[in-house]
């Protein structure tokens, strides 16, 4: 992918892998737009997809391809694309890409010009407006032109016009006397524009609480309320009131969430909204809580007297040699209020025994394993060094990548590795740093402690194991 090579000013340098160099200007952002349906002109012939929009709409090509062979006119496609998720901030240009190639014929007899169709506010469009004709070359190569202003009101762009862009391309070879083949698997849009709202980092972070930040960096004129949305996915589901006052630019606005559970993973963004341009929201952030030290967080608290009976483990019998599973037992929740844990061994052995029974002792803050991969980049399988699984007792269990948006059936673990074919998500695989998520894990970690009570073979038992502190 893309590389960083250097930091200019204001300004990021990336480097593609086909050598392309761009600058981008790190305070703004930019919103990259595909094809999700036809537009007013299909011209060109699809291959290894059903419809012209489909062969060029996806974020990694496939090489599916539109295919033009032998047509000196130029002939053209103009595709419809997804409406936008930001809708706020001022636009600062759009650039439209294609990556195209030539397959069958003579070097410098292809050619291509990426086109856009636009219209004025949330109009129809109906100028059409090309980018320079460029050469297509043996390879795959990206071709580009940027838009500063709208050709159809010849100002700066809007969120509404962008909403209603068409972007496409069009082909045309110079002789098509003889065979002539030229294809192209990608076409998109990107949106470059400087946010009106900033979504800042979150701090004050503790086991149960973290404070929410945010800025709103332009008003376009208008006085706006604030507020956040945060949760555990990007869907967030909650909301926190709206902060009424009249932010105006450069004001910062905060909020402090004290619902949280301990080591997991929060997603928020900020929102603000007026009457007379709506709801704008910033970009997506995450933060982690931290994990509490251990035994103090749940401290026995003798002044509730409170006790509980559960049947944790009720088997009518075990057999020689037979190793219970989590499904078998029933997890007690000591987080509700500060408590202690007495645990009673009521059993019977048969007379032919010749061992007793152990007793092993699992606790979790949560109620699913998280942490990071710490391996190599782009690995198949799981790798976190910080991780005490048992083996094989995550099998079934779905494991999520939350860092590449992947998720899959775990189908073999070790103490620190979980094996799982990814799908769904942008490399489907493992890098370095990925956050994980396994929900339904977190008992599934090394004992805490054990203890076996007295064995005689045809006795009766019934012993108990006293916890003032989580082990």
């Amino acid at each position: 992918g893309w590389q960083c090579v250097s930091l200019e000013g204001h300004n990021a340098v990336l480097l593609s892998p086909d050598g392309i160099r761009r600058e981008l200007d790190l305070r703004h952002d930019v919103e990259t737009l595909r094809p999700n349906a036809a537009g007013d002109e299909t011209n060109l012939t699809p291959s290894g997809a059903a419809t012209n929009w489909e062969c060029v709409d996806e974020a990694i090509p496939d090489e599916d391809t539109l295919v033009l062979t032998g047509s000196e006119i130029l002939k053209r496609d103009l595709y419809n694309i997804a409406n936008r998720s930001v809708g706020s901030g001022i636009i600062n240009h759009i650039t439209v890409y294609a990556r195209c190639r030539y397959i069958i014929g003579v070097e410098g007899n292809f050619k291509v010009k990426v086109t856009i169709k636009s219209g004025t506010g949330a109009a129809a469009p109906d100028t059409v407006d090309e980018g320079d004709e460029e050469t297509l070359i043996g390879s795959w190569k990206n071709h580009s032109h940027q838009w500063n202003t709208n050709p159809a009101t010849s100002i700066a762009w809007t969120w509404d016009e962008i909403d209603n862009l068409q972007i496409g391309i069009g082909f045309r070879v110079l002789d098509a006397g003889i065979a002539q083949t030229c294809w192209c698997t990608q076409v998109y849009v990107e949106v470059d524009y400087t946010p009106s709202l900033s979504t800042n980092a979150a701090t004050s972070i503790n086991p149960a609480s973290a404070i929410l930040n945010g800025t709103l960096l332009d008003d376009l004129g208008e006085g706006w309320d604030v507020r956040f949305q945060w949760g555990r996915t990007e869907d967030y589901g909650n909301d926190t009131d709206w902060q009424d006052g009249g932010f105006t630019t450069g004001d910062t606005f905060s909020q402090l969430i004290n619902t949280l559970e301990p080591g997991t993973l929060y997603h928020f963004r900020a929102q603000a909204k007026t009457l007379a341009l709506g709801t704008v929201s910033g970009r997506d952030m995450a933060f982690w809580t931290l994990k509490p030290s251990v035994g103090k967080a749940y401290a026995f608290s003798r002044e509730l007297h409170i006790k509980r009976a559960t049947d944790v483990l009720d088997k009518a019998s075990i057999a020689a040699d037979a190793i219970t599973t989590l499904a078998d037992c029933k997890g007690l929740n000591l987080r509700e209020v500060p408590s202690s844990l007495t645990l009673t061994v009521e059993a019977t052995y048969a007379a032919a025994a010749t061992q007793g029974i152990k007793i092993h002792v699992r606790t979790s803050l949560t109620d699913r394993a998280v942490g990071v991969h710490t391996g190599a980049d782009g690995a198949a399988a799981l790798t976190d060094a910080e991780a005490h699984f048992v083996a094989d007792e995550l099998v079934g269990l779905m494991i999520k990548n939350l860092t590449d948006g992947s998720s899959g059936a775990i189908t073999a673990n070790t103490e620190t590795g979980v094996t799982a074919t990814l799908v769904g998500g942008t490399n489907n695989d493992w890098d370095s740093g990925d956050a994980y998520v396994i929900e339904g894990a977190g008992y599934d970690t090394e004992d805490w402690d054990s203890f076996a009570p007295a064995f005689g073979a045809g006795s009766s038992i019934r012993q108990t194991e006293h916890y003032d502190v989580d082990p």
